[in-house]
Formats: C-alpha cells, structure tokens, sequence
C-alpha cells in the first residue's frame, strides 16, 4: 500500500487563526480533508499545492467555514466527490433559519440594530 500525505497550513480571517488541512495519496486516491475558508488567499494556497484537477476526494470534517468554506469553489474547480455527515448536512440545511432566529433573540434582547446590521453581513458569508 502507497500512502503519501501532506500538511497544508491556510490563513483563515477568523480569530481561531491559520488552520491546517491534509492532502492524502493513498494507492493513487486523491483526497483532501477540509477546504479552508472561502477567501482567494486561501484558494490560491491551496492551488499551489496540489492539483485540484485530479482531486478524487473532499472530505469535510465539520461545518465550521474555517474547514468547509472553500468547499463550493473546489467543487467547481475539481472532479471531486464531497463527503460530509448527515448530521453537518442538517446544520448546513437549517443555517438560515438558524441565524435568522438568533437575530430575532438579539433584537430581542436590545443589541442595537447596528451591530445586528454587522454580525448579518459576517454571518452572511459563511453559509456559501
């Protein structure tokens, strides 16, 4: 059995930081775990370092936009089948009304329409 592997490390523009991401060759399989975010940076890193046009496999580890983010670009960048669990598929499914409830809770609560008006925008662009 041939396995190579390959630790990439992404700038991300959240506050957890870089984020580190995997690139396997097992027998000629292709697979890469997580994508980074959705950010150019992040994408052309990545497109440095492998070839995405023979990527056989995108496995997404968990929702965070930190680690499938990039996830719709590589998908149209790469032949690529994108494996994620059910139970992220539900949270990714349910997004919107999730968010659109905890901005209602904040109304609710008195945060200002202002900083409601920021955490949309934000939150916005992490559904892709």
């Amino acid at each position: 059995m041939s396995i190579e592997y390959q630790k990439i490390t992404l700038p991300t523009p959240y506050p957890v930081g870089p984020i580190h991401i995997y690139y396997f060759v097992i027998n000629g399989v292709r697979i890469l775990f997580d994508s980074g975010p959705p950010t150019s940076t992040a994408i052309n890193m990545l497109k440095a370092e492998i070839d995405l046009k023979k990527l056989d496999y995108l496995f997404i580890t968990h929702f965070h936009p930190d680690h499938y983010g990039g996830a719709h670009i590589i998908e149209q960048l790469s032949p690529a089948q994108i494996i994620f669990s059910k139970y992220d598929l539900a949270i990714y499914e349910y997004y919107d009304l999730r968010v659109k409830f905890l901005f209602a809770f904040l109304s609710q609560l008195g945060v200002t329409t202002e900083l409601i008006a920021a955490l949309e925008k934000t939150f916005s662009g992490y559904k892709n």
